[in-house]
């Protein structure tokens, strides 16, 4: 499927003169940073607006497929009504 990221790409992904982001299917992407560093976001909508939520940062933290079944287990809140963001603020 086109827009999945493997391990390996994850984990070359070098970083540029900007950040930018790899799509890694279900609104989660990479955001590479010009200092190197990388992390997790899950894109979705709730109540008509876009949001991005945090889901971690990759190697050794958080693997690719840890990222998609948090981003996974999110949506699904997400669909029940309830704002992952919101849910996760109360968690903490």
């Amino acid at each position: 499927m086109a827009g999945r990221l493997t391990e390996l790409q994850v984990k070359n992904a070098k970083p540029g003169p900007a950040k930018y982001t790899k799509a890694a299917g279900h609104g989660l992407t990479l955001i590479v940073m010009p200092d190197g560093s990388k992390y997790w976001r899950l894109r979705y909508r709730f109540g008509g607006k876009g949001r991005m939520i945090a889901v971690g940062r990759p190697d050794p933290h958080t693997t690719r497929r840890q990222a998609q079944a948090t981003s996974a287990e999110w949506r699904a809140l997400g669909d029940a009504g309830v704002d992952p963001a919101d849910r996760r603020l109360i968690e903490k």
